[in-house]
């Protein structure tokens, strides 16, 4: 009997738990595919951060420079104190296999596929030890599946994050382990997990460290009230011992860690760390999830849309079988240990489940408000990925019903068997003591219900389930990646994108870099590979001398013979750790303005100077906290392993050893194994086979807009949109959504702009929109491939006191590089509308509370005459030119709805002449008095055209006689005189009235005008002569267009005359303006003969002005 029992227990037990895992990553491997690829990574947010950063640490390393908190390449070269506060166990992660020889993008998807797996590892050796395996494998998969888990890996590319999600279940796994049964394994597993989880990512170890430790007591407690039904007394006095060991392994877990937690918290001030939250995209305020969104279906993934929302969803999968799981309140009853902890832990889930989603909904904004460092969190939605975790547990509880049913009379063998089992053991020895007062049978006698493949048919359906519904969000664009990044191309990502530092805030800049850079001098030797002259030599006076000049890991020595004082200047960022000595003296760095770079004084003669970088007192300090958090882990785990608890345990084996024969739990059938194993292999396949095939997980459908629209502009066409509401009171929000469509491959990259303009052809909403969650921004459109499209969704700002009114939705379409607009036209017409067009209304309505107004200029003055008062005003200049319009904001409360009709604005000269007037209304022309709001506020807007006339000088606006705003006239130069024409061609331009507005004399010049050719060599240059024919209050535009044979437009330019600089509302009559337009040729010209057309058009509504019976005047080649 004895051989029975000596050797084979451990190897059998950790076999078997091998086999259950091996399942685990079976079935997670469908989740994993998007990450198999060696040179193209998912496009992610913060993907192409952690690439260039992990290219900046790997040229570090190959300096010599393996762990630091500076990385001195990054910034052009002059260093970045990144992992003074930020996490490195991420980076390191995907840093050792890349420096193994990995390719860059495939050490990254290596990293975020085996995070994704240990999220079902850990989860099913958590599950296990309290369910067994079926409900163990169901919530591994579940919680692998999460849309949070799969999410964070391929879309937000949040490495620190990915990293953090699989060891909450390991901390929660061991932690009991520890608490309960005092594993020292487990211990000493949970306070390096922990103080992992602080170096990985510090936001979860804020909101996860207070769960855990809530969790651990919530344990002790249950085995500190219980202890008589949970084991037989000698075992497990009632003592404080759990509660202790709680409170030990989080304090030495975080304590470990502290070297950097404390850092990053105590140096913040240091830093301009405030622009990691005062963003909108990193707003708290802006980033809360709704229970709609949580609880939408998963839709179906569309391959031509570029921009899928980013919903932070549960699953219903997942939530369904939690619901179920919550049953095991009602069915899973006993007054056992077993029973008693698996209840708790049904509470437990449920209570930390909704309290997660509680934070993650805008009812908790009152305690967003009062929790401190909670702003550093930023995103609320985050807490719907914590709910992923305690969902996932109560997704396997329903399958334990099969479990206890289908389990025979058995007793565990092994520490992973104890512990899932409600028995105590040591580390150790491998002993056992039954559950509860010493009788086997009370606990582990279990009749066979549901027996044979029904309690693996069961699990195999919800895990294909779980899979199936997670489909849909395995499909993130590509993006092709070099394989060994150098530092260069870290500097050039630097350079093209801004981010310098390769942070997208410029969240770690040190407070005294007041003026970022945008290269340095030290590129040049990083291009030439050598090492960065960091030390300025030319920063020294003329006759100053440097020698023995040597460069190490961090800093430089040398020695310098100076005839004169001298400010030596370093090139690197000034910051808490570098330090500059004179022979050997440490003296004060001063920082320079406003570069932030390392300056310190030199005293004439002949010195040795050095500049390095070390550790600081306070830093110091911290990893001495961090060495005694080490060595008391030791000294707790020593006191835990005392001899006399091991007797005691293996009196209670000898005492209660069963029969050999029920000593180890009987294998799981072949059949069943099979059956798992094909289920996973299915699964695999159909993966593989969505991918290739259109099935109803992913198929390519048009944008479902709610309202269709055919416009056109460039090569995009807007097919459409959606309004969040279409009724909105004045200073509120709506959302619209639009949908763009590649007709063709973009040729730039497009922005788009909407506003909301009244019947007084005024924008009422506020300029700039801002992109509302849950959208996501689309990729640069030239990356746009024909038939491919994108949601373009603005949050439009309705002006606060906006009148009552139907309001028009303009939208504008634009290059983002040079903002020129696109002419918008009809997509089924082709007929040109400009580069603004109405999509559709909407229906602005008085607010129930009187707004608040915040005027440029505050005042309070009644006007009892017009039944109006006075609350402030805005004057959108305070310079302009003759004929340019000012816009002036009044905001008003009306006392008087019989009288608040108009008023008079007054122009004034510093002499006191009155030298125009304005009638206007308050509001707007037409405004009914009955619409006025009950508290009497409202906003009016009014365009003045300052008239054309006007000599330089200052003046001054009244609102009747009351005193308003200062503006200076600076009138232009004007030639009343023809000048020389290269080619005269008198063409009068005119309204569709008749009325004659301008006469485009001809082209400048005595001689012809000098040629062109295509690019890129020299544009072409036309210079106008435009004659003034009359005062107009319309700002025209001129274009001029290069056409072949056909009438195709081959090159084209548009814009205000003179540079932008002499709008045709300053024009007087007689007088004549140079309007200069360039045309940037193509390479390649058409065959045949090529004409210009010139003519002028209204900006706002496309119509063109007519000359000679047409549209516009042609100058042939």
């Amino acid at each position: 009997m004895a051989s029975e029992t000596a050797e084979p227990r451990p190897r059998r037990g950790r076999l078997h738990t091998a086999y259950w895992l091996l399942l685990t990553v079976l079935f997670g491997l469908p989740l994993i595919t998007p990450l198999l690829h060696s040179s193209a990574v998912a496009c992610t947010h913060d993907g192409h951060l952690h690439y260039h950063r992990v290219a900046a640490m790997t040229h570090a390393w190959g300096n010599g420079i393996f762990l630091t908190r500076w990385l001195p390449d990054l910034a052009f070269g002059y260093g970045y104190p990144f992992f003074v506060y930020r996490e490195a166990a991420p980076l390191y992660a995907v840093l050792l296999p890349h420096l193994a020889g990995l390719p860059l993008p495939a050490a990254s998807n290596l990293f975020y596929a085996v995070t994704i797996l240990l999220c079902g590892i850990f989860m099913f050796l958590w599950v296990r030890d309290l369910f067994g395996e079926r409900p163990a494998l169901v919530s591994a998969v579940a919680y692998m599946a999460a849309p949070y888990v799969l999410i964070d890996a391929l879309v937000r590319g949040n490495a620190p994050e990915s990293l953090a999600l699989p060891l909450f279940p390991f901390l929660l796994w061991v932690g009991r382990r520890w608490v309960l049964f005092g594993s020292v394994r487990a211990f000493l597993a949970g306070v390096l997990g922990l103080a992992l989880l602080s170096i990985s990512h510090n936001i979860s170890t804020f909101i996860f460290a207070p769960t855990l430790l809530i969790y651990l007591i919530a344990l002790a407690l249950f085995a500190h009230q219980g202890a008589e039904a949970f084991s037989p007394a000698p075992l497990l006095p009632r003592s404080p011992a759990p509660l202790l060991r709680a409170l030990a392994l989080v304090l030495l877990g975080l304590g470990l860690a502290f070297f950097y937690t404390g850092g990053a918290l105590l140096e913040m001030d240091q830093v301009t760390l405030e622009m990691s939250t005062t963003t909108r995209n990193n707003d708290w305020r802006y980033n809360f999830a709704t229970l709609g969104e949580i609880l939408t279906p998963v839709a179906a993934e569309n391959p031509a849309l570029l921009n899928p929302p980013l919903l932070f969803r549960l699953g219903w999968v997942p939530l369904l079988l939690a619901a179920a799981g919550l049953s095991g309140l009602v069915w899973i009853r006993g007054s056992d240990g077993r029973a008693r902890e698996q209840r708790l832990h049904i509470w437990l889930m449920a209570l930390g489940a909704a309290l997660y989603l509680f934070m993650a909904l805008p009812i908790s904004r009152w305690l967003w408000e009062a929790l401190p460092l909670i702003d550093f969190v930023q995103f609320p939605w985050r807490f719907v990925g914590r709910a992923a975790l305690p969902v996932a547990f109560l997704a396997g509880i329903p399958f334990y019903w099969l479990e206890r049913k289908s389990t025979a009379d058995r007793r565990p063998q092994t520490a992973e068997e104890v512990a899932g089992g409600g028995w105590r053991v040591t580390d150790s020895a491998q002993v056992v003591q039954p559950a509860v007062g010493g009788q086997w049978s009370a606990v582990v006698r279990r009749r066979s219900v549901v027996g044979g493949l029904w309690s693996v048919v069961f699990p195999a359906a919800a895990i294909g389930l779980l899979i199936l519904e997670a489909m849909p969000n395995l499909y993130p664009r590509l993006c092709v990646e070099e394989p060994f990044p150098t530092i260069m191309t870290v500097h050039e990502y630097e350079r093209v994108t801004g981010l310098v530092g390769v942070d997208p805030e410029g969240s770690y800049f040190p407070r005294t870099v007041r003026e970022r850079p945008t290269g340095s001098p030290l590129e040049a030797d990083f291009a030439a590979g050598r090492t960065p002259q960091r030390f300025d030599l030319s920063a020294l006076p003329a006759a100053a001398e440097a020698r023995d000049v040597a460069y190490e890991r961090f800093g430089v020595t040398l020695t310098v013979d100076s005839p004169e004082p001298f400010t030596a200047r370093y090139l690197s960022f000034d910051f808490a750790g570098w330090s500059a000595r004179v022979d050997g003296a440490r003296v004060p760095i001063t920082p320079e303005d406003p570069t932030g770079l390392i300056t310190f004084a030199v005293p004439a003669g002949t010195h040795t100077l050095a500049v390095d970088w070390g550790i600081t007192p306070l830093r110091a300090a911290l990893v001495g906290i961090s060495l005694l958090s080490a060595v008391g882990a030791i000294a707790v785990a020593a006191r835990a392993r005392r001899p006399n608890a091991n007797r005691r345990l293996s009196t209670a084996q000898d005492d209660h050893h069963p029969p050999p024969a029920t000593r180890y739990p009987p294998p799981l059938p072949r059949s069943a194994w099979l059956l798992l194993a094909l289920v996973g292999v299915a699964l695999l396949a159909g993966k593989l086979l969505v991918d290739r095939v259109e099935t109803p997980l992913r198929q390519t459908a048009p944008p479902p807009v709610q309202q269709a629209t055919a416009l056109r502009g460039g090569e995009l066409r807007l097919d459409g949109f959606a309004l969040s509401r279409d009724r909105v009171p004045a200073g509120e929000t709506l959302d619209v959504d639009m949908a763009w469509t590649a007709v063709a491959p973009p040729t730039v990259d497009y922005q788009s702009e909407l506003s909301l303009v009244g019947p007084d052809g005024l924008a009422w909403s506020q300029k700039g929109t801002e992109r509302p969650r849950p959208f996501e921004d689309a990729p640069p459109t030239r990356q746009w491939s024909p038939g491919q499209w994108g949601w373009d969704s603005r949050e439009v700002q309705t002006l606060t006191g906006a009148p009552p009114g139907i309001y028009d939705l303009v939208v504008t379409l634009f290059d983002k590089a040079t903002l020129v607009p696109a002419t918008l036209a009809d997509a089924t017409t082709g007929q040109p509308i400009g580069p603004t067009a109405v999509i559709g209304q909407i229906e602005i309505v008085n607010p129930t509370t009187p707004p608040t107004f915040a005027p440029q200029y505050a005042v309070e003055h009644d006007f009892p005459a017009l039944g109006l008062k006075l609350l402030g005003y805005n004057q959108d200049r305070a310079e302009a030119a003759p004929g340019d319009s000012v816009l002036m904001t009044f905001f008003w409360e009306c006392t008087d709805r019989s009288s608040c009709q108009r008023f008079a604005l007054r122009l004034v000269n510093e002499t006191g002449e009155r030298l125009h007037e304005w009638r206007l209304p308050a509001i707007r022309e037409d405004f009914p008095a009955e619409a006025w709001p009950e508290h009497g506020r409202l906003r009016g807007q009014h365009l003045v055209r300052l008239p054309a006339g006007l000599p330089s000088g200052r003046y001054h606006f009244y609102l009747e006689d009351f005193p308003l705003g200062e503006i200076a006239v600076t009138a232009p130069q004007r030639q009343f005189t023809p000048p020389p024409l290269a080619q005269t061609l008198n063409a009068t331009f005119t309204t569709p009235d008749g009325a004659p507005v301008a006469t485009l004399a001809g082209l400048a010049g005595d001689s012809p005008l000098p040629p062109c050719s295509p690019a890129p060599a020299l544009p072409c240059a036309f210079p106008l002569i435009w004659r003034a024919e009359a005062e107009t209050a319309t700002g025209y535009h001129v274009f001029i267009h290069l056409v072949d044979e056909a009438g195709n437009i081959v090159a084209q330019a548009d814009g205000v005359p003179g540079a932008w600089a002499r709008p045709t509302t300053g024009w007087l009559p007689g007088e004549y303006v140079l309007d200069t337009h360039t045309l940037n040729l193509p390479a390649e010209l058409p065959p045949g003969p090529l004409t210009l057309r010139v003519g002028l058009y209204d900006p706002a509504t496309g119509a063109r002005l007519r000359a000679d019976g047409g549209e516009f005047v042609t100058i042939e080649e």
